[in-house]
């Protein structure tokens, strides 16, 4: 039953999502959707790219049983 409780705390943490829409970017970015969404600027895929890495590394990263530490 702890485990349940600590699954529901971690997905109320705002890192957890924020890592997952990282992970949304970086796949939406390899299969070339936001050329299919009419987003066709170069420089603006490989930003989504970065920061959807940048986003998904620090959701790996964080500890969400410590709020003082990363």
């Amino acid at each position: 039953m702890k485990e349940k409780w600590a699954l529901r705390e971690r997905l109320k943490s705002r890192v957890l999502w924020a890592a997952v829409l990282g992970c949304v970017m970086t796949v939406l970015s390899a299969f070339d959707a936001w050329g299919k969404l009419g987003v066709t600027a170069e420089g603006f895929r490989e930003i989504a790219a970065s920061v959807g890495a940048v986003l998904a590394a620090f959701g790996v990263f964080n500890d969400p049983t410590s709020r003082e530490a990363f």
